[in-house]
């Protein structure tokens, strides 16, 4: 029996925009996506999702996780590396980033580079290609070019 064929492509974006999430339905069909590393990937259908609609505020947390929804075949895999994105979001959202003089570019660099340090250093075995963007894909692309 024949070895099956590895698919060749992982995906990284940090917060999955729409035509990131769009970039990863095109390369599943066409059965050459690995799997999606991300920070934060929400299942819209799950029981919590429900329950942030009885919290105060809820349904605006709803939304903006509604944002990272990540609908793929179940042979995708997603990895996600959640917490940062998660504080990020609340530091944005409660105001306490601008209490501590961050910025929201600062808050955005770091989660880049954490996740750009992940990929490379977890993510990379068993794929031909990256698909990531320049400002979060730094260290990434060094390794893989060393491989």
């Amino acid at each position: 029996m024949p070895k099956p064929i590895p698919k060749p492509i992982s995906l990284v974006h940090p917060t999955g925009n729409p035509n990131v999430r769009n970039v990863a339905l095109a390369l599943a069909e066409a059965n050459l996506l690995h799997e999606v590393v991300t920070t934060l990937a929400i299942n819209p259908t799950g029981r919590w999702v429900g329950w942030l609609g009885r919290l105060p505020g809820g349904d605006r947390l709803a939304a903006e996780l509604g944002r990272r929804d990540w609908r793929l075949p179940p042979d995708v895999s997603i990895r996600s590396y959640p917490w940062r994105e998660v504080g990020r979001i609340l530091l944005e959202r409660t105001g306490i980033r601008q209490r501590l003089g961050w910025s929201a570019q600062s808050l955005a660099d770091r989660l880049y580079v954490f996740l750009d340090r992940q990929v490379a250093d977890h993510h990379l075995t068993g794929i031909r290609a990256v698909y990531a963007y320049e400002d979060g894909a730094a260290a990434t692309f060094m390794r893989a070019k060393q491989a």
